[in-house]
């Protein structure tokens, strides 16, 4: 299977598919002099309009990446391009499917298998084709038992005076995920326009957060449409800390921006929203810096 196009007349260069750079001409940073991040393998695939509408209905970069990969995993395992697929029939599809998926089942790799063939489902289901399968053995294995460990209030506030050491970022986020109860995604879409009139010109406590399905993207698998939540005063100190870090920096702060993002030297590094991984590998690090058994899962 090969791609003729170059990854430069790939798509309109809109949202987060806009693509800057032939991975064959690497630009590099200004500031330090790092290569910046060129297109995905999979992008590739985005050529196809069919394709590309389809990734389109993902609002998540991390979900539409991972639906790439697979339909890229499965092309190439059964040596198709994106027009081939679309020209069989539906008893084709199966068979080539079935195939792929069972080629990585034997291999162990039962994971891998579940994604590619969601991948094939979802996009021809977009397109009004729904494709049954056959079960398959192996495709599942049984869970995995972990063990987690919930932190005591000693804990966390332990942890907030270890992170604070490391960045005034770190210490706001675990203190406003433990005095708000909030999910590691929902922090991560929290916006400057959510605190101001708490924070600013003087603190006003308690910190009153107004939490829609846009902020916390599980919301809607449970049929609400927003809940109310609170900071107070050493979260709200500390989230204002941050933010005053982030003015001081050049911040110059509109409602919709998102109040946590990531640190770099490099431009195309700092700057970016923070991600769930992000917030996970921050606290594991605290964690372990504050002496918590890693042995446990850490719950926030």
């Amino acid at each position: 299977m090969t791609y003729a196009i170059s990854f430069r007349q790939i798509l309109e260069k809109t949202g987060e598919f806009d693509l800057v750079s032939d991975t064959r001409h690497r630009t590099r940073d200004t500031g330090t002099g790092q290569f910046i991040p060129g297109p995905r393998s999979w992008m590739k695939l985005l050529t196809d309009a069919r394709v590309r509408s389809w990734m389109k209905s993902y609002s998540s970069y991390n979900v539409r990446s991972t639906k790439g990969y697979s339909l890229e995993a499965f092309l190439k395992n059964a040596n198709l391009t994106v027009d081939e697929l679309f020209n069989m029939v539906d008893d084709e599809i199966r068979r080539a499917v079935t195939a792929v998926v069972q080629t990585y089942v034997n291999k162990d790799r039962p994971s891998v298998a579940r994604n590619i063939l969601y991948a094939v489902k979802a996009l021809f289901l977009f397109h009004d084709r729904d494709l049954t399968f056959k079960h398959f053995r192996g495709l599942r294995k049984g869970k995995r038992i972990r063990y987690e460990l919930i932190p005591t209030p000693v804990d966390v506030y332990q942890m907030a005076e270890v992170a604070g050491r490391m960045s005034s970022k770190n210490k706001a986020i675990i203190l406003c995920l433990f005095q708000s109860g909030v999910r590691n995604n929902c922090i991560t879409h929290w916006t400057y326009g959510m605190v101001k009139d708490y924070l600013y010109p003087h603190l006003k406590l308690p910190v009153n957060l107004k939490i829609t399905s846009q902020i916390d993207t599980k919301l809607s698998g449970y049929g609400l449409g927003f809940y109310y939540t609170f900071l107070g005063r050493q979260a709200a100190e500390s989230l204002k800390e941050y933010i005053e870090f982030r003015k001081a920096e050049g911040w110059t702060t509109r409602s919709s921006d998102l109040i946590f993002v990531t640190d770099g030297q490099a431009n195309y590094v700092k700057g970016k929203p923070i991600t769930i991984q992000h917030v996970e590998a921050m606290m594991k690090r605290v964690a372990s810096r504050s002496g918590i058994d890693q042995q446990f899962g850490l719950t926030a």
